[in-house]
């Protein structure tokens, strides 16, 4: 799910349709000229949405016919206006922008953990890894017109070994189980804060970041912890969940 302006798009999770909703809560179904059994995400822009996952990359504009972009699995993006960064895991990654040939961007081999959007730029957290028991992370920054910096390796990420980092807010931070580390204009991480909580997923909204958490009460069951926005539970299988909205700050 991903909006822009008053528009809402809304992918299927397992049949090849996009479905758009306008202001006036007017449903438009779009049919990708894809495969069946495919979980695919959406980034919106004001003129439309892009649509990835492990078949490709689509473009949906309301009042044209969906088209396919590319055939490399587009797992993970972010738009920027009408800039939408595709990044598959490797170094495959590019810029689209409507109606204009794809830029090729040049980044070192690595998985990729996490996308965010800090100001006017990308900013990509990479894991790279060495062995089966071994690796590292470092951050990529690129800007809107393909531009490329590569950070120095992190010599580690706060938080609870084994848990997955993620990038969120504004100022930029990489969040990890219960800790938020500044990310330095140079690529490397300042101040860490510890937070309430040991959340098990995140992202950002915004310039805001998100993070569910919960906490398991005597009878077994979650509650939200304390926080500056709390959203109601929201269900996850046979658990609530809660979603916490982190402020800028």
């Amino acid at each position: 799910m991903s909006g822009s302006g008053q528009t809402l798009w809304v992918a299927d999770q397992q049949l090849p349709i996009v479905v758009s909703i306008d202001p006036e809560h007017i449903a438009c179904e779009h049919v990708l000229p894809g495969p069946i059994g495919h979980s695919r995400h959406v980034w919106a822009t004001s003129t439309g949405c892009w649509v990835g996952g492990h078949d490709g990359l689509y473009r949906c504009v309301i009042g044209e016919e969906p088209r396919k972009i590319m055939d490399w699995p587009v797992p993970h993006g972010a738009v920027i206006g009408e800039h939408f960064l595709a990044c598959p895991s490797g170094t495959r990654w590019s810029l689209h922008t409507q109606d204009h040939e794809p830029v090729a961007v040049d980044v070192p081999d690595g998985y990729v953990r996490s996308i965010a959007v800090d100001g006017e730029s990308f900013v990509v957290l990479v894991e790279q890894r060495h062995t089966d028991a071994a690796s590292i992370y470092r951050l990529i920054r690129v800007n809107v017109s393909g531009d490329v910096i590569v950070g120095p390796e992190l010599p580690t990420i706060p938080g609870r070994r084994g848990a997955s980092p993620y990038l969120a807010g504004t100022p930029l931070r990489i969040f990890r189980s219960g800790t938020a580390s500044r990310v330095l204009p140079d690529l490397i991480l300042g101040a860490m804060e510890q937070l309430d909580g040991d959340p098990f997923h995140g992202g950002q909204v915004g310039s805001s970041g998100t993070r569910r958490t919960g906490r398991p009460e005597r009878d077994g069951g979650r509650y939200p912890v304390p926080s500056i926005t709390t959203a109601p539970a929201a269900s996850s299988g046979s658990s609530p969940c809660w979603m916490r909205a982190l402020s800028n700050r």
